[in-house]
C-alpha cells in the first residue's frame, strides 16, 4: 500500500495523520504547537525625541523575530514526515474571504 500523509495546519497547531499501511494497523496522529507569538507592539515609553524611530525598531525586531518562529514551525513539521510518504495533502482553515463564494 502507498504510505499517505495529511497535515493540517494554522498558525498556531499542526495535525500530521499518517494514514496505514497495513490492514490493521493504527491510525497515527501527531500534534504541533507553533509557539509563535501574537499580537502586537504592548505599551512602553516614548522617546522625547522626535525623530526618534524606536517603535519602528521594536516593530521591525518583533516581525523578525516572528518569521524566525514560523520557520522554526514550518521545519519542525517537515522534520517529522516521513521520507517513504508517497501521497501528502496539506489542508487548513478556509481564508475568510473565500468562505462566502460560491464555486
Amino acid at each position: 500500500m502507498k504510505k499517505q500523509t495529511g497535515i493540517w495546519l494554522d498558525l498556531r497547531n499542526a495535525w500530521i495523520i499518517n494514514l496505514p499501511t497495513e490492514e490493521n494497523a493504527a491510525v497515527e496522529i501527531q500534534h504541533i504547537s507553533s509557539e509563535i507569538e501574537e499580537g502586537g507592539l504592548g505599551g512602553g515609553t516614548l522617546s522625547k525625541a522626535h525623530w526618534s524611530n524606536r517603535a519602528g525598531e521594536n516593530q521591525k525586531r518583533m516581525e523578525e523575530r516572528r518569521h524566525h518562529q514560523e520557520e522554526d514551525y514550518f521545519h519542525t513539521i517537515l522534520s517529522l514526515l516521513e521520507p517513504a510518504t508517497d501521497d501528502l495533502v496539506i489542508f487548513g482553515p478556509p481564508r475568510l474571504n473565500m468562505a462566502s463564494k460560491t464555486l
